[in-house]
């Protein structure tokens, strides 16, 4: 067994109650343990022998989810709201469906949202804020059919009509493609970290509170500037509505990119970050578009691009010894590149992806159990 140091310590944690968010891999799963902010860890890597939880593969899931790049929100224990995405290659292959997934004994159940209104195009990699109890859903920025990233433009959703509006904002973001976003756990407030745009990289936080009749953003100043500019990061919620999670991203593309492995908590009341694991040649391959969920005091994490090759590895942190453990070298998917995280009632599968080899969409599930 061995034990490596990590350089420093920053923090991001993430919960959803009665809210939720989506861009690209976000999941909750189990109550996870808090981490204390004044902690010093030493954090590390070791080797593990299918110690712990596994992915299991399950029967095929419904074709609507066989896609890559969609955004997902928690309206609920046992439904959430997925929306647009990949749904196979080229790029120019983007979906503008919207359907709300359950689950039961026998499987994923899909219902589509009949839209209407100002539809917004067809997108991927944006950002998808929700809230069950208001009525409503959020979709802003990310990459359209035709360009790279879309404007500021905000599309708010009547999820029980399927109606959309179109809305102007003077406040916003520059980034809006790729961001790490996820919703306050008891509040109508959405938060991004990051994110691309046509001018760079962001390493900027902002809050999208849709409490009122019109929403505002507001820039949350970021003064750990370890945290540094990235698009693509993996975000995993707690359950006890006190943090979020930040795992990698990163800048550029294959195969000159520079991703990271760094582990980030985000505390709600505060409003700051807090490092857990400093960007290292240990631990994980460095990778964006992973798969990512907190359960038991633990992440765990899969799939995902790394800036060379591919990764069909499992990997777990414990957030209170800040050590990574390597479950398993393959848990049996060809790749798995932005796929979708799903969780109902405590429970979390990893859905479809892409797979760089082939360009194609997987159309696959796997149970963390």
């Amino acid at each position: 067994m061995t034990k490596v140091p990590s350089q420093s310590c920053l923090f991001f944690s993430l919960s959803s109650v009665l809210f939720a968010v989506g861009c690209g891999a976000l999941a909750n799963a189990n109550d996870d343990a808090s981490v204390d902010a004044s902690m010093t860890p030493d954090g590390g890597i070791q080797d593990a022998n299918a110690a712990g939880p596994i992915l299991t593969p399950e029967p095929t899931p419904p074709i609507e989810l066989a896609r890559w790049g969609a955004m997902t929100a928690r309206l609920s224990d046992s439904e959430m709201l997925v929306a647009h995405g990949f749904t196979g290659f080229p790029k120019s292959a983007t979906s503008a469906d919207v359907f709300r997934v359950k689950r039961d004994a026998s499987g994923f159940k899909t219902t589509a949202v009949k839209s209407s209104g100002a539809i917004p195009p067809a997108t991927s990699r944006a950002n998808l804020f929700a809230s069950a109890a208001m009525d409503r859903a959020y979709l802003i920025g990310g990459r359209t059919s035709g360009t790279s990233v879309s404007d500021n433009t905000v599309y708010e959703l009547t999820i029980s009509s399927g109606n959309w509006t179109k809305l102007a904002l003077d406040t916003y973001p520059k980034a809006f493609l790729a961001c790490g976003n996820f919703m306050h756990p008891s509040k109508a407030i959405g938060y991004q970290f990051g994110g691309a745009s046509a001018s760079g990289y962001s390493q900027e936080t902002w809050a999208f509170d849709f409490s009122g009749t019109t929403p505002k953003w507001r820039l949350i100043e970021n003064k750990e500037e370890a945290l540094t500019a990235r698009f693509d990061p993996s975000i995993a919620l707690s359950t006890d509505g006190k943090y979020a999670y930040l795992f990698g991203g990163g800048t550029g593309v294959q195969p000159t990119a520079a991703y990271r492995n760094d582990v980030w908590q985000f505390d709600f009341e505060s409003e700051r970050w807090t490092l857990l694991y400093a960007n290292s040649a240990d631990g994980p391959i460095a990778r964006r578009g992973a798969w990512i969920v907190a359960q038991n005091g633990k992440l765990f994490m899969a799939g995902g691009e790394p800036a060379q090759d591919s990764v069909k590895d499992f990997w777990q942190f414990d957030l209170t010894t800040k050590v990574w453990t390597q479950i398993a070298e393959s848990v049996g998917f060809d790749e798995a590149v932005f796929p979708l995280a799903l969780t109902f009632d405590k429970t979390s599968w990893l859905v479809g992806g892409y797979v760089q080899a082939g360009l194609a969409t997987n159309q696959t599930s796997f149970v963390l159990q």
